[in-house]
Parts: structure tokens; C-alpha cells; sequence
């Protein structure tokens, strides 16, 4: 028995140890492990990222700059979210309704739609089942409360692991009424469903044209702080860009932001709003750069970057200056603002940019006077203290008459830097035709001293001395300026009598080319100038790159002329609806007759820049909108109801006419309507054919001339295309026209007409090309997209547009893709 218990024993032990061992290598192994996750494999994969996380850590971004993150909009329909997907953006936004909101239909079934949308082909749980096959982060925008807890419930249900923002308006905020979506109604549905989120709180916000706006005051942002002072989760607050500058804004977000660590904003843009570039650069330095997200298009994207790296007194005026569209026109001039009477009236004017001269006093201070000035009464340093004291947004140019005002004056600069947060530009007369005897300032004594001895920088002016229309530039002018150019300080602009820039547009446009930090300046001066030239300079070239020092008369006449019928380019990139000067990038929506073909266009295009429909006349001779008024229904919209929806879109607008009867009672209501209007027209007809040169194009030309007039052209035979003889009888018929003009052509007959199209559109920089495909006939027609290739490869990409049905557009964008 004692050996038996003794046997036990020693067994016992063995297991024991055994057993101790296994335990010990098993820590070991479990250790081993760890340590080997812990080196090898990501802290945070995407498959646990925490929903509530941030997006600085999830995109692991190389420094910690909120800028960085980058947006999709409107990705609401599978169209848009499968373009969304395909991109390089970070973050999907993208609206949510209920399938049949506010309509008898309405049910509980989330869908993907912005107002005045209803419904979607698309249900958030489809988009949701598609956006998380991505590694894209989720924004999700409520209109109404409604849509909240069944998209949450959806969320809930859902392996969601990335971030996800859930944003709605929830307090009435800057110029408006509207309440938005009830604050504490979303916040408790958000905590009770879905709490692991990063809330995106905002204020509803208007935007005046016609009187002052009001910015975030500190009672909207206090309010807002009592609502998320309790809060758990991170809280963005969305700030519309164009009240960023206003007063008190600034001032107000930053006591937010120090309210919580928690808190951050967003910069988010509406395209048609009044800008000033640079208040987003103050914003970048008011602010740390991890605790404010940019949500802005391409276009402004890069215009931020360009003035980020520039300091206020040398962006362009048009980055600094509040202009709708970004457009110079609109920037008021005052000149010879020598004496102390000019600069009163110039500052009670308002004058954006005020110029005067600047040579050097009997007591070796520079005096504002010109050369052949023989007394003054006001010194540099007392107008320059003038102008800083200014209490509207101001800049200044100098011109310097001698070499010897320089250094005094930039020394009184530079005592001065610390409060120029406006832009300086310094203007010379430092180049001279080779057909003047005149000696030009040198350059090197004007420039090189002002960049030594203000290093915050000034917009450079290069003039010429004794230029002369005849004479014009020549391109041996362009390139002796451009390599003069090229060893200044950028940014530079070429300061030039516009009737002389017209008379030798193709040296400046040459010149301007050389670069994109270079600009134009136009004068008028001694040598008036046609507004008709300053139109056909303004449709033919970037519109952000050419400054008007015009009289105000002409600027007037210039503003009249292109209010509504200038280039569609320059106008959807200055109010950032396009990226650049493509005019494939206009979008058009086809067939928009309706209330609701509009608003499924507007649902469909988020970014729509165009929209076509049709117009004929009702029997008591009302404009409707039908191809076909004799058929139409009596729900059919009139024109006047149909405008009163276009301008709310702010959309550029194509009407083709198809009764020479609507013609002069649809120029009537655009007489009556013109102030409303704000964005392109275009009227558009068969001619030759249904309409003549009689009856569509001199009535527009004597009754609403502010349009582009679209020639809708038939091809003289299919095997022949559109030939010479009918190019030339069109060419005929356009000769006196100022207006923009395009050309409406079938994509089955451009390349074999091309010659003649070509020469047609060769016989001034007004004329465009428009090429239609698959209207109306998508299911059968066809067309070789290498056609299309083919043009865009040979002419200017700013003056030709696409409107093609989507499986044509498809194939095109592959086809460019291979090339």
C-alpha cells in the first residue's frame, strides 16, 4: 500500500511539474504573440476602428492637418456613389430622406435624396451595403428628424468600422429664420440608437446679395455650446465660408473651439455665395490645424493653397476683395489719389483699389505727386496712415515716376508692415517698345530694393513707356517682358492699354500663358476703348487672371454685356461649379420641361451646371415650356413659372424655341425678368431652317441681347455632314453679332465636317462648339467616340461642350482614359 501511495505520489508531482511547464511556455507563447501583434500589425485596423474615432488617425495621415481630409457631395444616387467610390476622396457625404417625404405617399423607408428630391434609387441601406465595400469615412446629412431613427436603426444593424459623422442644422443661425431640425428631437435619437458617431452640429444660414450679412454672433455660438457641453462625442460644427470675415465670426469660433477639446469646424462652401479668399487663410492661422476640416471645391481648393503661400499684400485683388464670382469687373478703382481731397472721395466712394503716384520731395521724403506736379499737399507717410485707417476693405498701387522714390518709400513700408493686411501692388514703367526713344525706369532699381526691404511682398506691375496702338506688342515685346518677368518676385501682373492688348491679343494671351502666376491689368487712359473688344478679351481668357482699371462707365457696359451671356467656362470656375477651364466638366440635364424633370435633374446632377428645355406658344400666346405646344397638357408650366425655378437653382439655362411666334413674348419676360436673372443664357433654334436671321437672332439682338445665341444645325447630308457653303451662309449671319455664339452639332458628323467646322469656329474667339449625342434617340443611336477625341485633341477645350447620354458619355471617358 505504501508503495502504491508513494507510486501516486511521485506522479503526481510529475503531472504538477508538467503541467507548470505547459503553463509557463503557454504565458510564454501568449506573450510571444502579443509582443509580435503588437510590432507587427497595426495599433488600429480598419476592421475595429471605432466609429466615434478620428479622421486624422484612421486616413494615418503623415502630420496631424485636419486640411488634408478630402469630400465627396451629394454621392446620393448609385450614379453619384459609384463616381464617389471610383475617386480619391476620403469622406462620402451624402442626404437623407424618407422615400415620399411630405407627400400623401410617404413611408419609413430611408432613402438617399436632398430636397426638393423625394425619392432616390437608392435606400440607405443599399448605399450603406456599397460605401462599406470602401475604406471611405461616412457623412450622413438629415433634413429632417424623420429619416434619423430608421437610418440609425439601419447603422446599428450594420459592421460599420470607420468613421462616421451624422450632421443636421439643428439651431437657426446668420441670415435666416429657418429652425432647421429640432436640437434636442436629434440629439436624444442619436444617443439612444447610434451614440458612437462624430457629431456634425450646425446653424441654418443665409446669404444676402443686396444688404449687409451678419456672421456667427456669440449668442449663436453660446447657444450652440449649452446644447453640446454635456455631450461624449467629438462635435464638428459646420461654418459657411462667405460669413468667415464678417464681424465678430473669428472672434466668436474661437471662444467655441476653447470650449472643449471635443470641438472642431468645418468650412464648408455654397458656390454662389460672395468670397474672400483669403479669410480662409486667416482662418488656417487663427485656428490649430488639426481642429479645422476644409470642405471645398477643387477650384477654391487651389485657389486657398496659392494665397496660403503668399502673404495679404501680394494675392490677387480677387483672393482678398468679397466679389460674386470672382470676378474683377466688379472691383472699383480710384486714380491720381494724390492730394488729400482725391483720397477723401476715394475712401467715401469705397474704392477697392486706390492708385496714386509717388516721387521723391524737396526734403528727400517721397510726396504724392507726378513729376510734372509742381507742389502737393499730402506726403507718402501721411497717405499711407490714411489708407490703413480705412474702414472698408482697401488696396493700394503705387507708382513710382523715379528711381529715388523707391527706398524712401518702401522704408516707410516696411516701419508700417505689421498693420498692411491688404494687398500692395508697385507699378513702374520699366520696359519701352523698340519703336520709342523714351528711357524706361530700370528695373532692377525699382524691384530689387522693394523686395530687399518689404518682405512680406507686393503685387508687381510691369508698364510699358510710350506704348502706342500702332505700334501695339509685338511677340518679341511678349518675350522680352516674359524673361523680365521671370526675375521678379511673383505674383506679377502686365499692366496694359486695353485697346492695345486687343489690337495684339495673341503676344498678351502668350505672354499670360508663360505662366499662371502672371495677370493682365487693362487701362483705358488716353486710348478709349470699345466694350465690345473688352468682351471678346474677357470670353477668350481665364477670367480670375484679368484686372479692369476701366472707367465706370465702360465697366458698367462691360457688367451689362456678360451678366447673363458671357462664357459659360469663366463663369461656372469663377463660382466654383467647374474645376478649370474645361467645358467638358459643364454638365446639362436634358429635356427639363417640368416641375419634376427639374427636380430630377437637380437630384440626379448635385453640381447641374446646365439646363435644357423647350419653349413654344400656348394659344393666348403664353410661352410654355413644350416642344410641342398643340399636345401639351394643361398642367403645362409657362415660362414665368418655370424661371421662378431655374433662378432658385442658379443654374445656367438653354432654351431651344420651336415656334417663331414665342420668340418676342419670351424676350419680353427675359426684359421684365432680368434682374432675377444671375447665371448664363442661352436661346437656341434651328437656323437655317424653322427660323431665320429675321426671326430669332434680330430680335434678340434689338430686345435682349445679354445671351448666347445657339444655332441648332442640321447637316446638309448625311454622307456630307455640315459643309462648306452652309458654315459660310452661318458665318454671314453672325458677322455683327457681339454676342457668345455656339454652334448645336451632331457627334455623327463632326469629324468628317471638321474642316469646315474648324474654319467656322476659326473666325472669331466668341464662337463654340456644342455637340450633342443620343438625344433623342439614346436606344439606337451610335456614335465613334474616337470622333470626340479627336475634336478635344484639336481645338480649345474651353470652347467646345459635351451634352451626351450617359452610355455615350461612358465610352467617351474610356476612350480619353487610353489616350
Amino acid at each position: 500500500m505504501e508503495v502504491e501511495q508513494g507510486k501516486r505520489k511521485r506522479h503526481q508531482k510529475k503531472v504538477t511539474r508538467y503541467v507548470t511547464i505547459a503553463a509557463v511556455v503557454g504565458v510564454v507563447l501568449v506573450a510571444a504573440i502579443a509582443l509580435l501583434v503588437y510590432f507587427l500589425v497595426p495599433s488600429v485596423t480598419i476592421d475595429e476602428f471605432p466609429t466615434d474615432g478620428s479622421l486624422l488617425d484612421y486616413f494615418k495621415f503623415d502630420r496631424q492637418d485636419a486640411m488634408q481630409v478630402t469630400w465627396s457631395h451629394g454621392a446620393n444616387s448609385k450614379a453619384q456613389l459609384a463616381e464617389a467610390l471610383a475617386s480619391d476622396v476620403h469622406m462620402l457625404e451624402a442626404d437623407i430622406l424618407l422615400r415620399g417625404q411630405g407627400t400623401p405617399a410617404q413611408s419609413d423607408i430611408p432613402v438617399m435624396a436632398h430636397p426638393p428630391q423625394t425619392d432616390s434609387d437608392n435606400t440607405f441601406e443599399e448605399w450603406l451595403d456599397a460605401a462599406l465595400e470602401s475604406s471611405k469615412g461616412l457623412k450622413l446629412d438629415f433634413k429632417s428628424i424623420g429619416a434619423v431613427a430608421p437610418s440609425l436603426r439601419v447603422l446599428r444593424s450594420s459592421r460599420v468600422n470607420r468613421p462616421v459623422w451624422l450632421n443636421a442644422d439643428i439651431l437657426p443661425g446668420p441670415n435666416t429664420v429657418n429652425p432647421g431640425v429640432d436640437a434636442r428631437d436629434f440629439l436624444d435619437t442619436v444617443n439612444r440608437i447610434f451614440p458612437e458617431c462624430t457629431l456634425s452640429l450646425g446653424w441654418t444660414t443665409g446669404f444676402y446679395y443686396d444688404r449687409e450679412n451678419e456672421g456667427y454672433t456669440r449668442g449663436m455660438v453660446e447657444e450652440m455650446h449649452s446644447y453640446c457641453k454635456d455631450l461624449s462625442q467629438p462635435v464638428t460644427f459646420p461654418i459657411r465660408n462667405s460669413l468667415l470675415g464678417l464681424p465678430g465670426t473669428m472672434e466668436n469660433l474661437k471662444w467655441l473651439l476653447s470650449q472643449s477639446e471635443r470641438y472642431t469646424i468645418t468650412v464648408w462652401t455654397s458656390v454662389f455665395d460672395v468670397h474672400r479668399i483669403y479669410d480662409l487663410v486667416r482662418c488656417r492661422n487663427a485656428f490649430s490645424h488639426k481642429r479645422v476640416y476644409y470642405d471645398l471645391p477643387k477650384q477654391l481648393e487651389d485657389d486657398f493653397l496659392q494665397a496660403m503661400q503668399r502673404h495679404e499684400s501680394k494675392v490677387n485683388p480677387l483672393s482678398f476683395f468679397p466679389l460674386e464670382r470672382r470676378d474683377a469687373l466688379l472691383l472699383t478703382w480710384s486714380h491720381e489719389t494724390n492730394s488729400r481731397e482725391k483720397l477723401t472721395e476715394a475712401l467715401q466712394r469705397k474704392s477697392n483699389i486706390i492708385e496714386a503716384d509717388v516721387v521723391l520731395g524737396d526734403q528727400n521724403q517721397p510726396i504724392m505727386a507726378k513729376l510734372t506736379d509742381t507742389d502737393y499737399d499730402v506726403t507718402f507717410e501721411e497717405w499711407l496712415s490714411t489708407i490703413m485707417a480705412a474702414d472698408h476693405d482697401v488696396g493700394m498701387k503705387l507708382t513710382f515716376h523715379t528711381t529715388e522714390a523707391v527706398i524712401p518709400t518702401m522704408t516707410i513700408l516696411r516701419q508700417n508692415m505689421s498693420k498692411i493686411d491688404f494687398p500692395v501692388i508697385i507699378n513702374a514703367d520699366v520696359l519701352a517698345p523698340s519703336y520709342d526713344s523714351g528711357q524706361p525706369l530700370d528695373p532692377d532699381l525699382v524691384f530689387k530694393p522693394t523686395y530687399e526691404l518689404y518682405p512680406n511682398g507686393v503685387t508687381t506691375s510691369v508698364q510699358f513707356k510710350g506704348i502706342t496702338l500702332e505700334g501695339g506688342i509685338t511677340r518679341e515685346m511678349a518675350r522680352n517682358t516674359h524673361a523680365l518677368a521671370q526675375r521678379l518676385s511673383s505674383p506679377v501682373t502686365f499692366t496694359i492699354p486695353a485697346a492695345v492688348a486687343m489690337t495684339s491679343w495673341l503676344n498678351v494671351e502668350w505672354l499670360l500663358e508663360q505662366s499662371d502666376t502672371y495677370t493682365l491689368t487693362l487701362t483705358e487712359g488716353q486710348i478709349s476703348i470699345d466694350p465690345i473688344d473688352l468682351f471678346t478679351i474677357r470670353n477668350d481668357f481665364d477670367w480670375g487672371r484679368i484686372l479692369y482699371d476701366i472707367t465706370t462707365e465702360k465697366a458698367t457696359q462691360l457688367a451689362r454685356m456678360t451678366e447673363t451671356g458671357g462664357s459659360l467656362v469663366n463663369f461656372f470656375q469663377a463660382s466654383y461649379k467647374i474645376y478649370g477651364r474645361d467645358a467638358l466638366s459643364v454638365t446639362w440635364a436634358h429635356g427639363v420641361n417640368s416641375r419634376e424633370a427639374v427636380e430630377d435633374a437637380m437630384g440626379a446632377y448635385r453640381e447641374i451646371t446646365m439646363l435644357e428645355a423647350d419653349v413654344d406658344i400656348r394659344s393666348d400666346n403664353v410661352p410654355v415650356m413644350s416642344d410641342d405646344a398643340s399636345v401639351a397638357g394643361s398642367d403645362v408650366m409657362t415660362l414665368e413659372e418655370w424661371l421662378d425655378i431655374a433662378k432658385l437653382r442658379k443654374q445656367g439655362i438653354m432654351l431651344e424655341f420651336h415656334s417663331v411666334n414665342s420668340v418676342v413674348p419670351a424676350l419680353e419676360i427675359f426684359q421684365r425678368r432680368h434682374g432675377d436673372l444671375r447665371s448664363p443664357v442661352m436661346l437656341k433654334a434651328k437656323i437655317p431652317g424653322l427660323f431665320s436671321k429675321e426671326t430669332f437672332i434680330d430680335p434678340i439682338v434689338d430686345m435682349f441681347p445679354h445671351v448666347s445665341i445657339v444655332f441648332a444645325m442640321r447637316p446638309s447630308s448625311p454622307s456630307e455632314g455640315y459643309s462648306r457653303a452652309q458654315v459660310e451662309e452661318i458665318s454671314r449671319m453672325c458677322a455683327n453679332l457681339t454676342q457668345v455664339v455656339t454652334f448645336s452639332v451632331d457627334a455623327r458628323h463632326v469629324r468628317r465636317s471638321w474642316d469646315n467646322l474648324s474654319w467656322l469656329l476659326g473666325q472669331s474667339p466668341l464662337y463654340h462648339l456644342y455637340i450633342w449625342a443620343g438625344w433623342p434617340e439614346p436606344e439606337t443611336y451610335s456614335v465613334d467616340v474616337t470622333d470626340l477625341v479627336f475634336v478635344r485633341n484639336n481645338f480649345d477645350r474651353s470652347r467646345v461642350f459635351y451634352d451626351l447620354i450617359p452610355r455615350v458619355m461612358e465610352e467617351f471617358n474610356m476612350a480619353l482614359e487610353e489616350t
